[in-house]
């Protein structure tokens, strides 16, 4: 199933390699939910999952669609094309203040899909990238063995007892903590320590796999974890770290 949301910061082709790990009709709770592209397919595919997320306009987005997709769909033709770079900028700044739910979403939709990166709360907005076919993936979406919660916290999250066979994290790109200071990630990304991470995860006791774009450092980071699956561009499962472009870590 084509998730409506894009996020080019991240883009997986881990899907066949966590399926092949992941049963049929395993619980799989994710996190750091943000275009369900690898976890909206988990669903399709006979996977329960539900999917945690600390940002409000995303959880505000994937709510509002499954409550009523038409509905979604008539508010984000009512808003397109946003008239300027000027007006977007401003709902940038301005979305989590729009009273209507559904103005929200759609704000969320246009921003996303119209961003030179996918983000909402920043971005060059440019309609041309506007695609009207991603209105059908909104009308076809089903919410099938799929659901999302809002959590304070990414890492107290995991600290918590969670009831499932699978934790899956996909963290995106490796970046040094010391340069997220002073970064805006704005409210559509969720900021996290990786070495926090890494230590946390050691003492979960649910099978979880992390999924990040490949970088060496994760290699020093995650020493501890036996379980280290490199991905190249294919989708497909590799030896050589030349070739790798996703790297894929589990505690079991």
């Amino acid at each position: 199933m084509r998730t409506p949301i894009k996020d080019l910061r991240f883009k997986s082709k881990a899907l066949p390699v966590l399926m092949s790990i992941i049963p049929p009709e395993s619980k799989v709770e994710t996190f750091l939910f943000f275009s369900g592209d690898i976890e909206v397919n988990l669903a399709e595919a006979n996977r329960h999952v539900t999917s945690h997320t600390t940002e409000l306009p995303v959880y505000d987005f994937w709510l509002t669609l499954m409550d009523d997709a038409d509905m979604l769909v008539e508010h984000i033709k009512h808003l397109h094309p946003i008239p300027s770079q000027d007006v977007a900028n401003v709902f940038q700044k301005t979305l989590n203040k729009q009273k209507n739910p559904y103005t929200r979403a759609a704000l969320f939709f246009l921003l996303n899909r119209c961003s030179e990166l996918g983000t909402i709360s920043s971005g060059d907005y440019d309609e041309a990238r506007y695609n009207p076919l991603a209105l059908s993936y909104i009308k076809r979406f089903k919410q099938q063995n799929f659901d999302i919660t809002w959590d304070k916290e990414f890492i107290a999250s995991l600290e918590k007892e969670i009831d499932a066979d699978f934790i899956f994290i996909p963290a995106g790109k490796f970046t040094y903590s010391f340069m997220q200071d002073g970064l805006n990630t704005g409210d559509d990304t969720t900021r996290f320590d990786h070495d926090e991470l890494s230590r946390t995860l050691s003492n979960i006791r649910v099978p979880t796999l992390v999924l990040y774009s490949y970088h060496p450092a994760l290699l020093n980071i995650y020493s501890l974890f036996k379980t280290k699956i490199l991905i190249d561009k294919y989708g497909k499962v590799t030896d050589d770290k030349s070739a790798a472009k996703e790297i894929l870590i589990a505690n079991f």
